[in-house]
C-alpha cells in the first residue's frame, strides 16, 4: 500500500491503525446497542398503546367488559378475543415486544390454535389472599363458569393506576412471552427494558415501571385488594432484587 509521496506503510503502522479501529469499535458498539434497545423500548410502548386502545374499544362496545381469558372455541387469550371480534388484524405485530427474538406468537405454530407468546394480562380468577390476581373480586366477571374472565371496567375506581397489559415472561413454556400474568406463579411481568417494564393502564396511558413502582401501585390502590378487603401490603421492606425474583426475572 502506498501514499501520495510514494512511501509505504510499515507493518507496525498498519497494526496501529487496526488497533485504533478496534478500540473505536469497542467504544461505539455499546452506545449503538443502547440506542437500538431504546428504540425497541419505544416501539414496545407504541405496541401497548395500540393494544390498549383496542381493548378499550372492545369494552366500550360490550357495556364495559374487557377480555382477559376465554376458552370459547379454544381461542384462549385476550388477543384471540380481539381478533375474533375484528378489533385487530390476524398475527398483528403489535402483540409482541420488538426487543425479543422473532418467534411464532402462536401456542402451536403448525395449527395456530391460539395466541400464547404475546403481551400478558392478569388472567387468574379471583380467590383468597393467595390468589394470583391482585384485583378486587368484584372487578373480575366470570361467564360460563371460570372459563371466561373479564374486567368490569365500570367498577374500577382509578383508571389511571389500574394496570392491564405488560411485558410478560414465563419459564413454563420455554422462556418466552406469555398471554397471562400472575401475581404468584410461573408467569409474571418482565422488566426487560433496562430493568423496567412497559405497562398499559385502563385510561389508555403507558407507564414505564420499576419493580418497586409496580408493587407500590398494587399495595396502595383500592382497586387491588384481597377478598377480605385488606391491602396486599406495603413492599417498602422488600428490596428490588427480591421483587424482581418475585416477578421471575
Amino acid at each position: 500500500m502506498k501514499i501520495q509521496n510514494g512511501k509505504k506503510f510499515t507493518l507496525i503502522e498498519l497494526l496501529v491503525v487496526i488497533a485504533i479501529i478496534a478500540i473505536l469499535a469497542a467504544m461505539l458498539l455499546p452506545a449503538l446497542n443502547k440506542a437500538r434497545n431504546k428504540a425497541s423500548a419505544i416501539k414496545c410502548t407504541s405496541n401497548l398503546k395500540s393494544n390498549q386502545l383496542m381493548m378499550n374499544m372492545y369494552a366500550n362496545d360490550t357495556d364495559g367488559f374487557m377480555p382477559l381469558y376465554s376458552e370459547l372455541d379454544s381461542r384462549i387469550s385476550w388477543a384471540d378475543q380481539l381478533e375474533i371480534n375484528n378489533y385487530i388484524a390476524r398475527e398483528s405485530k403489535t402483540l409482541v415486544c420488538p426487543i425479543l427474538p422473532p418467534e411464532s406468537m402462536w401456542q402451536n405454530p403448525d395449527t395456530k390454535n391460539y395466541y400464547s407468546k404475546i403481551y400478558g394480562v392478569y388472567t387468574t380468577a379471583p380467590g383468597g389472599a393467595s390468589s394470583s390476581t391482585p384485583y378486587r373480586k368484584e372487578l373480575v366477571a366470570l361467564a360460563s363458569g371460570p372459563t371466561r374472565r373479564y374486567i368490569v371496567t365500570k367498577k374500577v375506581q382509578n383508571a389511571s393506576t389500574f394496570t392491564i397489559m405488560a411485558d410478560s415472561w414465563t419459564t413454563s413454556y420455554g422462556n418466552t412471552q406469555f398471554y397471562g400474568v400472575l401475581r404468584n406463579g410461573s408467569a409474571g411481568v418482565h422488566f426487560r427494558h433496562s430493568k423496567m417494564a412497559n405497562m398499559s393502564f385502563l385510561d389508555g396511558h403507558i407507564g414505564v415501571l420499576s419493580p418497586r413502582q409496580l408493587m407500590t401501585i398494587h399495595a396502595t390502590s383500592d382497586d387491588y385488594l384481597k377478598d377480605d378487603g385488606t391491602r396486599w401490603g406495603s413492599m417498602n421492606y422488600v428490596d428490588d432484587l427480591q421483587i424482581q425474583r418475585a416477578f421471575f426475572l
